[in-house]
């Protein structure tokens, strides 16, 4: 797994294997809190504020339950909603990028 973080976006590259993990059928939660203590730091990138945004404008949660939430916990979301993402082929934001299914941005594929 792999997190770019800038001030615009968060891209998060997994393989499809480690998607297949964090996202299935039953509770994922276990799944997702052992990918989040497997790569501790790449996850801290992420800012707070940043993962309560944006789920905000999901709708599932309100702001208050957000901020009530441990950083483990956000980022036990970021990375169901990620691995979810890919396995559903949601190629507006998901590609087969260096081997691995991440968040593909028009700004982000420039360079490569």
């Amino acid at each position: 797994m792999k997190i770019s973080v800038n001030e615009h976006t968060i891209d998060i590259y997994m393989t499809k294997n480690e998607a297949a993990t964090c996202s299935h059928s039953g509770s994922c939660d276990r799944d997702c809190a052992e990918m989040v203590k497997r790569h501790p730091r790449m996850v801290r990138r992420i800012p707070r504020d940043v993962l309560i945004s944006a789920f905000y404008e999901y709708g599932a949660w309100s702001l208050k339950e957000l901020q009530a939430m441990a950083d483990t916990e956000l980022y036990e979301i970021a990375i169901w909603t990620a691995a979810s993402d890919i396995l559903d082929g949601d190629r507006g934001q998901w590609a087969l990028i260096d081997g691995s299914y991440g968040m593909a941005h028009p700004e982000s594929l420039r360079d490569r």
